[in-house]
């Protein structure tokens, strides 16, 4: 029978090569996320990573000569009052965002958004 809990902080240490290896990624911080793993047998059989992020979700400037000052300034001050031990998203869906967020400190990761709305 397949059981799904929430993983103890020192379950977390058994993880480590799997984070560095298969996902090219230090350990998340427990501070701003958990684990949920499933078990077979009492042996750990897979996970999923639920972790809290700020995500630069819009961008609005009424300038469009300003815009990408104005867009650099904004997404500095969220990345400065960030934890560094908390992660960040943004989605560049115009080009011209997407050497901004490079230049951020933020990495390009392959593959699909998916997103439920808040109710």
């Amino acid at each position: 029978m397949l059981e799904i809990r929430k993983l103890k902080n020192s379950e977390w240490s058994g993880l480590t090569g799997i984070f560095d290896k298969v996902f090219d990624a230090s350990m998340p911080s427990p501070e701003h996320s958990e684990i949920l793993g499933a078990f077979e047998d009492g042996r750990l059989e897979g996970f999923i990573l639920l972790e809290t992020a700020v995500f630069v979700a819009e961008f609005y400037s009424r300038s469009k000569e300003n815009n990408g000052r104005i867009a650099r300034r904004l997404i500095q001050y969220a990345r400065q009052h960030v934890p560094d031990k908390q992660g960040v998203g943004a989605i560049a869906n115009e080009k011209r965002f997407e050497m901004l967020f490079k230049t951020l400190g933020l990495s390009e990761i392959p593959g699909k958004l998916f997103w439920r709305n808040a109710k």
